[in-house]
């Protein structure tokens, strides 16, 4: 064991002597970096840290973090050297480190912050990463050729703070990456998953204030348009995003998700963005089906201290609504406005889409003001299920339906504390269950259709007889259900 000191940090280092390098192959002067690995008087040696395992400091490669020196080139040299010996955790002691479009090409590259955040305590970081000058987003996991370049890559305890002058926090386009107990404010887009997303965790994290959208998902076939200033974007599809225990507050909207499928999102909070908590977008290039949400909870979105936002919000500083090439999506922002999440499956030219088997079980959709915050707006989808889910808030927890391209609605054993002002008229297959049995029932969509009671068979005379089912309906849900037509039970 010998000691030197640090050039960089001035510490003092142990270096034990080795013949061999790390892969058990000859030591020889082409495998020397100068970090990990020495020459010294002719012989070689190897940093001990990095032999028992320890995290080595990112200032070892010369990082500064004093909030002025663009540290971009300390965090390439570091990656890619602890890519060489294998991968590992790279340890970001406190400092604020300014970094220019810093990404990620390698596997199992961990950058871990000095000491855990406390994800709700949004603005207590002592490690951040910020942006340098010129900078389009601070961090960048690649996909690559393979689409998971930089899987088993990521970030733990790292504050990105994008000081309202960079578009995005972070942007992904690999899958198997990581980002653990993260904070994310003060970009355009927090965290974007452009394309290759597979298998990704998201979990503890916080997207707090960032402009237009805290968390998103997009699909790659549209990055030409929706992502024109990251280049290369890997085009593989977006499946299997595991999202829990986040927290997504005060953006512009909490969550937009325009592709996924068997995503998952679980304990997580959205409250008091500007507009919609959640908002599902399915375009004709992406899918989004095989979605379940639980225990999570939707609270104060569309918050009305930014209801002056709301109608100077042009789209056009939006591109995560963008469909082609300077087209949106259609959108009519008093149909939708003040719900807390919106699911929205259309085709381009309105006909109806195929975003299907959306699954929300103790779901919590809490509107805080009165009958200017709403629930849930279902604009488009097949196959949306509601197990156990709260719609509360002061007078009006109103879930609404557009009849005309949904099917398949199934609400069971709603908690509010006001049936009569929980649904609008227009559900069109629409299957409620209240705990008792004979409680089921569905309207087909038009007065003149029998209502039914689905786990019945067809020749029962419960079902066959509409006006008997009409009458028991009327008894249990006087005045709270209407049909599609708008006449009322």
């Amino acid at each position: 064991i010998i000691k030197r000191v640090d050039i960089n940090t001035g510490e003092n280092v142990n270096y034990r002597e080795t013949t061999t390098w790390h892969d058990g192959s000859a030591m020889n002067d082409s495998k020397v970096d100068g970090f990990i690995y020495k020459k010294i008087d002719g012989k070689y040696y190897i940093n001990t840290a990095w032999v028992g395992g320890v995290p080595i400091s990112i200032k070892v490669f010369g990082a500064k973090g004093d909030n002025i020196t663009d540290d971009t080139s300390s965090f390439i040299s570091a990656m890619n050297i602890i890519s060489s010996l294998g991968g590992g955790k790279i340890l970001v002691p406190k400092g604020k480190y300014r970094l220019k479009d810093f990404t990620i090409d390698k596997k199992n590259i961990v950058f871990v912050g000095e000491s855990h955040l406390n994800s709700y305590e949004v603005n207590q970081s002592n490690v951040s990463f910020r942006p340098f000058l010129g900078s389009t987003f601070i961090a960048r996991l690649k996909g690559g050729s393979t689409s998971i370049d930089a899987g088993y890559s990521g970030f733990t305890d790292i504050m990105f703070e994008g000081e309202n002058s960079v578009d995005y926090g972070v942007f992904i386009d690999s899958g198997v990456t990581i980002m653990h107990r993260c904070i994310v404010q003060n970009c355009n887009y927090g965290t974007i998953v452009g394309g290759a997303g597979n298998s990704n965790e998201f979990i503890g994290n916080v997207w707090n204030s960032n402009k237009y959208v805290g968390f998103g998902i997009s699909e790659e076939d549209a990055s030409s348009y929706v992502h024109p200033n990251i280049p290369n974007v890997c085009t593989v599809s977006n499946t299997k995003i595991i999202f829990k225990q986040n927290k997504c507050r005060q953006n512009g909207f909490g969550i937009v998700i325009r592709e996924g499928v068997n995503i998952v999102f679980k304990d997580s909070v959205f409250e008091s963005n500007k507009r919609a908590g959640v908002y599902f977008l399915r375009t004709d290039l992406s899918s989004v089906y095989n979605i379940k949400m639980l225990g999570c909870w939707l609270e104060n979105n569309y918050d009305l201290s930014y209801q002056s936002d709301w109608d100077s919000y042009s789209f056009d500083e939006n591109r995560m609504f963008l469909i082609a090439p300077n087209v949106y999506q259609p959108f009519e922002q008093g149909k939708q406005l003040g719900f807390q999440m919106v699911i929205d499956s259309q085709t381009r030219n309105n006909s109806g889409g195929s975003g299907s088997n959306y699954d929300f079980e103790v779901v919590e959709f809490n509107p805080v003001y009165g009958s200017q915050q709403k629930s849930v707006k279902i604009i488009s989808a097949f196959n949306a299920s509601f197990k156990k889910c709260g719609f509360t808030g002061d007078t009006n927890g109103r879930f609404s339906v557009d009849e005309a391209t949904t099917h398949g609605v199934y609400i069971e054993e709603p908690y509010t504390v006001n049936y009569s002002t929980l649904f609008e008229a227009g559900f069109k297959g629409t299957v409620i269950l209240n705990g008792a049995f004979g409680k089921r029932y569905a309207d087909k969509g038009t007065s003149s259709a029998p209502i039914y009671f689905p786990q019945l068979p067809s020749n029962d005379w419960r079902v066959t007889d509409p006006n008997i089912l009409h009458s028991y309906i009327e008894g249990s849900y006087d005045g709270q259900i209407s049909t599609a037509s708008g006449n009322v039970f």
